[in-house]
């Protein structure tokens, strides 16, 4: 009788990409199952609360197709367990949801299979993977889906966004037009300031970017799959 050889993380992103017949799609890391990405029915209260929340802040330019659920005790741990640390320090531990576009990163995935083939889902968003910014290498983040949606270059019939709960704790805004592209951490607070643990930027206008740099401050809750209107259309 052949041996059955253990499976390994290739193994994984295979199993991960085939089409589950309960829409239900394990996440997997290092042969062993650690959690569930859960495909959500348009019916669903948490599919509803996320469109609602993508068309408002795309002003009705994007609309949800589908939307997977991540359950992934391994990265929500690590997550309570930063709120705690916080919590600790005496820094502000309330949670914001932000949306982080999967092509800014590098890996620069541009699909659901892209995304599943990584280990974005299995072990967080890294900020050492970043492409880097206007703020240096970081975790970049925003409220408004158009925002994040520019970042696609490619035309396709759908795109993707990452839905993450965030710890933002004592966030640093920095005035118009001001940026540091050399930063790998928070700003060093000056004397008065509290230890920032996030950044708000604007660049340009009212585009805002949250950045983070410690990838336990950030928590992916949701895939979310989009449409958004055509820009001949825009422009007609």
């Amino acid at each position: 009788m052949a041996e059955k050889r253990p499976a390994d993380d290739s193994d994984a992103s295979q199993e991960a990409k085939r089409p589950k017949t309960d829409d239900n799609i394990p996440i997997i890391k290092r042969g062993i199952v650690i959690g569930t990405i859960k495909k959500l029915h348009p019916t669903d209260s948490e599919f509803i609360a996320n469109a609602s929340k993508l068309q408002i802040s795309s002003k009705n330019m994007c609309t949800l197709v589908r939307c997977w659920k991540i359950v992934n005790p391994t990265t929500t741990d690590d997550f309570n367990c930063k709120r705690e640390e916080f919590k600790d320090q005496e820094i502000p531990t309330e949670i914001t949801q932000l949306y982080h576009n999967p092509v800014t990163r590098l890996y620069n995935r541009k699909s659901l299979g892209d995304i599943l083939s990584t280990d974005i889902i299995s072990d967080g968003l890294d900020q050492r993977l970043g492409p880097g910014g206007y703020f240096g290498r970081g975790i970049y983040l925003t409220d408004n889906a158009l925002r994040a949606n520019i970042n696609y270059t490619h035309k396709s019939d759908s795109y993707f966004l990452l839905q993450c709960d965030v710890i933002l704790g004592n966030c640093k805004k920095y005035d118009f037009g001001v940026y540091d592209k050399l930063l790998t951490r928070e700003p060093a607070p000056k004397p008065g300031e509290p230890l920032w643990t996030s950044l708000l930027g604007n660049i340009a206008g009212n585009d805002e970017d949250y950045v983070v740099y410690c990838n336990q401050q950030v928590n992916i809750q949701y895939i979310l799959e989009y449409t958004r209107i055509p820009e001949s259309v825009l422009n007609a």
